[in-house]
């Protein structure tokens, strides 16, 4: 434990407050990604600001409460036009993903260069750090993103920003390191 809690002090993710339900998801990221062999993420302010944003807006706008045109429900990955970023309508069929990687980009005027991604979890009664990585790691999908495996194999992660509003619980996660490192 506390060679863990060495490796993710030098990967800069003590940058979160000790006592947050962010920094308690940060460390079971990182927790989780070392027992599987891979290097902690380092914390992100560009990311964490994406991540602050779109809970946000997933809390107060509920995007992921609508449909696209077609009919087609959004899902969490969904930002709406109150959010002051591009409206986004983020369907199963992950027809508008390039729209939603590239809110880091959006969200902090270019600072961030690269294209983000995010895991998301919701809980009705409100959501906290166990609960959030409980529901990652019943999904496959968010797994593979945690773990870079699947379509993010090879992605080496270099920044992660975190952030809970509510009943929502968003990770998001960049290829590149934070701009103010």
């Amino acid at each position: 434990m506390i060679a863990t809690m060495t490796a993710l002090l030098l990967a800069g993710v003590g940058s979160w407050s000790q006592a947050s339900e962010e920094d308690r998801v940060a460390r079971m990221v990182n927790e989780y990604r070392m027992d599987h062999g891979l290097p902690p993420v380092p914390f992100s302010r560009a990311l964490t600001q994406v991540a602050v944003a779109h809970a946000r807006d997933l809390e107060d706008h509920e995007p992921d409460a609508g449909t696209d045109g077609a009919g087609r429900r959004c899902t969490m990955h969904s930002w709406s036009r109150a959010s002051g970023a591009k409206p986004v309508c983020y369907t199963a069929d992950h027809a508008r993903a390039v729209d939603m990687w590239n809110k880091p980009w959006e969200i902090t005027r270019g600072r961030y260069k690269e294209r983000g991604f995010e895991i998301a979890a919701r809980y009705s009664e409100g959501i906290d750090a166990d609960m959030a990585f409980d529901l990652w790691l019943g999904s496959p999908g968010h797994r593979a993103v945690i773990l870079e495996q699947g379509g993010f194999r090879g992605s080496n992660w270099q920044a992660m920003g975190v952030a809970i509003d509510g009943r929502y619980a968003v990770v998001w996660f960049g290829k590149a390191p934070d701009p103010g490192r």
